[in-house]
């Protein structure tokens, strides 16, 4: 009852805070809680989302030169070009200044998916003792370890989130 579970409860300073590592940690607190904390991480989460964050700002920032690459790359008159200027008074002049925006809200929601997951991935592997001691028996170095976990939590982005780059282009193209 609740007496089972006040013991099982690690004693842990109130200004530290309870984190899920210190259950898994815990008497009796191994399990599932210690899978849970493989899989959870207070400092995985905040890498994942300073990460989105900062790439949904720079994103904001560049959106319309992004906008006009791919509405280059989508012409069918490509021998139409003017530079990026011409390019950017046609789109105002035909559809208004929104137009340099059209298709920004799918896109900050799919970068900050892709975003979250490729940090919070490398941050969990990058974490994980296992990976380390392993990379370490192999005589890697960090920096090269470092670009292995990259690549895979590339990878498990691209997984992840690619579906939503394509959805996102047909939004952008729609007119």
């Amino acid at each position: 009852g609740a007496e089972d579970a006040a013991e099982r409860t690690p004693s842990v300073p109130m200004s530290r805070g309870l984190k899920i590592e210190d259950l898994a940690a815990a008497p009796g607190g191994a399990g599932d809680q210690a899978e849970a904390s493989q899989l959870f991480s207070v400092d995985a989460l905040v890498h994942a989302v300073s990460g989105s964050v900062g790439g949904n700002v720079a994103m904001l920032a560049f959106y319309p030169l992004d906008q006009l690459v791919m509405r280059a790359q989508a012409a069918t008159d490509k021998g139409k070009s003017g530079g990026a200027i011409r390019a950017m008074m046609d789109v105002i002049a035909t559809e208004g200044v929104s137009g340099l925006y059209r298709g920004l809200d799918s896109t900050l929601v799919t970068l900050f998916a892709a975003n979250f997951i490729y940090f919070y991935a490398f941050q969990l592997m990058q974490r994980n003792q296992r990976l380390r001691s392993f990379g370490k028996t192999l005589g890697i170095s960090r920096a090269v370890s470092n670009l292995l976990l990259g690549t895979i939590a590339g990878a498990i982005n691209v997984c992840f989130v690619q579906p939503l780059w394509v959805a996102n282009v047909r939004l952008k193209l729609q007119g």
